[in-house]
């Protein structure tokens, strides 16, 4: 997958942390202080070209999730977008989180999709769910 550098060489290129991770380690380019209950925007400083037939899931770091309530938007980047990446950081603590160069912000993972044809129709198949929703198959 190709990317094209927006930022200093400082930043690091994203990267795979460990053997087997699904997602690419995205790094804040700029120093920044998010207050509870604030977003802020924070670019990569990388511009993305996901092949056709693929797109990009923005995920938070399971770390900053649990430890520090640093959420980021859950976007979806398509093949076509030719943009800089930027993240949105949200702040859902009590306590205010520094973000500095090249930390790790979030993560970025890359999944084949399906395109199809819609037909409209008059009536849909049943299944055995039906339209059994939310909590539809209990908690034990």
């Amino acid at each position: 997958m190709r990317i094209k550098r927006v930022c200093s060489p400082e930043i690091k290129a994203p990267e795979f942390h460990h053997v087997g991770d699904a997602g690419y380690d995205l790094r804040s380019t700029i120093d920044t202080d998010i207050y509870p209950h604030e977003n802020v925007m924070i670019p990569t400083g990388f511009v993305w070209e996901i092949p056709t037939g693929f797109c990009g899931f923005v995920k938070s770091r399971s770390g900053l999730a649990t430890r520090e309530d640093i959420l980021s938007f859950h976007g979806l980047i398509d093949s076509s977008y030719r943009g800089e990446l930027v993240i949105q950081i949200r702040n859902v603590g009590t306590r205010p989180y520094v973000v500095g160069v090249n930390d790790r912000i979030a993560q970025l993972v890359v999944v084949p999709y399906a395109q199809f044809d819609i037909q409209e129709v008059a009536e849909l198949g049943d299944t055995p769910r039906g339209l059994n929703g939310f909590g539809s198959s209990g908690v034990k």
